[in-house]
C-alpha cells in the first residue's frame, strides 16, 4: 500500500480535526462494511463520529472481514479492475 503525506503545522492540523468533527457522515456498521470491500482507488473519506461499540465488534470478529476484491462488482466503489498476466 502507497499512502500521500500531507505534515501540517499544529494550527493547519487544529483546522482539518474540526472540519472533520463537523462531517455528518458517521462510521457504523454499515458504513465500515462498505470499507471493508477490498478495493483500489478509493476515494479519500472523512468521518465526522464514530460508532462508540465499531471498534470493538472488530477486534472481537463480530464484523467479517469484506469479501476479496473480483467477488463482488467492486465498480461502485470507485474500484477499477486490474488483471495481472491474463488472470
Amino acid at each position: 500500500m502507497h499512502f500521500a503525506v500531507k505534515a501540517t503545522p499544529a494550527g493547519g492540523f487544529d483546522e482539518w480535526l474540526t472540519a472533520a468533527y463537523a462531517e455528518a457522515w458517521r462510521l457504523d456498521n454499515a458504513e465500515y462494511k462498505t470499507l471493508a470491500r477490498q478495493c483500489i482507488r478509493v476515494p479519500l473519506s472523512t468521518h465526522g463520529g464514530v460508532d462508540a461499540s465499531l471498534f470493538e465488534r472488530v477486534v472481537r470478529g463480530g464484523l467479517a472481514p469484506g469479501p476479496d476484491p473480483g467477488t463482488e462488482d467492486s465498480s461502485a466503489h470507485g474500484a477499477a479492475r486490474v488483471s495481472i498476466n491474463g488472470h
